[in-house]
This record gives C-alpha cells, structure tokens and sequence, in this order.
C-alpha cells in the first residue's frame, strides 16, 4: 500500500485512493463489524508489540494526523465556529461514525464538551475499565487544532469502554507552547 515516497512521510489524504472508481459496486461502505475486527486487532497487536502506553500514544497519534488531513480535505476552515462544529455534526452523521452533540460549546475560550453516540469505535462493546476511543481522541485534536489554528487538549471523560452509555471528551486550551501530540499521555 505504502510506496517507496511513504514510507518516512506522514498519512496524507490522498492514500486514501479513489474509491468510487477501485470500489465501483460495493461502494463506500463497511459494516462496523468489519471495522472493529480491524481496529480491535492492530489494537491487541499495537499493544503485544510496544505495551500499552506505547500503542495508545501510537493509535492517539495516528487519529491526530487523520483529523488534520480530514479537516484540511474536508472542512470549510473558514466558517465560524458554530457552523463549522454543525458541519462537523452533519459530517459524522453522514459518515455513519458517530452522532455527536456538543454538551458545551465555549467559543471565547475554547472550551467544550463532546458527547458521541453511537460511536463507530466502541458503542455497545463490553467495558474494559477504562476509556477506549483513543483513535477518535486523536482525531478531534487534529480537526480542532487544524480548524483554530491552536492547540488543544482532548480528554475523554466517558466512554463505552470504561462502562458508561455515552463516550464524552473534553476539550480546552493548551498551555502556551505544548503540541497536542506531547501532551498525549
């Protein structure tokens, strides 16, 4: 899949392909069945391989590059902020991601509160005891740092995984000077 031009470059958009013309009858959908045999797998072998902090930190990095090129491919970056979070709303609704609800929405200081149902990540699967959406962490770090221009920190608070019906994050400011990826822990 990788070329000799990837193989020390970041994920771009356009590794993606052209799946209208490689996918003419099956189109752009997958089950979440099909997703979750991929995602919970390299997640077990991310994990086998580097231990789990290290395959967190890799999956929540991963997300990050994701939302940036999604954002930059995708979004109109010149919206206000409350129509960019109502397209990003529609996107992933579109998508069959996720629905998501802005619990908070704090434009003046950034701050805000994700709640995701139905998310393609973890929805309905057995608790763990701990948080799992570390993928769609990553990405909401990209898409909002890409969007304003700043960095931020992304937490989720709630989540399928740790047993709660809802995945939740939250999202503020970061301190002057920290990339979102070394504030990942």
């Amino acid at each position: 899949m990788f070329t000799e031009k990837h193989e020390t470059a970041s994920f771009t958009w356009d590794l993606l392909g052209d799946i209208e013309t490689g996918r003419p009858n099956l189109g752009m959908s997958c089950p979440v069945l099909v997703y979750r045999l991929f995602k919970q797998n390299m997640t077990a072998e991310l994990i086998r391989q580097f231990g789990r902090d290290k395959a967190i930190k890799l999956i929540k990095n991963a997300g990050y590059h994701a939302g940036r090129e999604c954002c930059n491919a995708v979004f109109d970056c010149d919206l206000p902020p409350q129509m960019f979070m109502i397209s990003l709303q529609m996107m992933f609704k579109e998508n069959n991601i996720a629905i998501i609800n802005f619990e908070k929405a704090d434009f003046d200081n950034w701050q805000l509160v994700i709640a995701v149902n139905e998310g393609l990540e973890c929805s309905g699967i057995a608790p763990m005891g701990h948080p799992g959406c570390f993928y769609l962490e990553g990405f909401f770090g990209g898409i909002l740092e890409t969007y304003a221009g700043r960095k931020f920190i992304i937490k989720e608070i709630d989540c399928w995984a740790a047993g709660q019906r809802v995945c939740r994050f939250t999202v503020e400011p970061s301190t002057e000077g920290h990339d979102y990826l070394d504030l990942i822990s």
